[in-house]
């Protein structure tokens, strides 16, 4: 479990505390959000 404002880095993992920064991590939203939408109207399914 990662905690709350800890950054989880590397394989395997090192917690680095009270390392995220709010700013990186509402932009990683935004972006994964747009991708969400591009990708549910722009791709279309191949097969099944």
């Amino acid at each position: 479990v990662v905690p709350a404002g800890a950054l989880a880095v590397g394989s395997p993992a090192v917690i680095k505390e009270g390392r995220a920064r709010r700013t990186d991590i509402e932009h990683g939203v935004r972006v994964y959000v747009a991708k969400g939408k591009t990708f549910s109207e722009k791709l279309r399914k191949i097969r099944d």
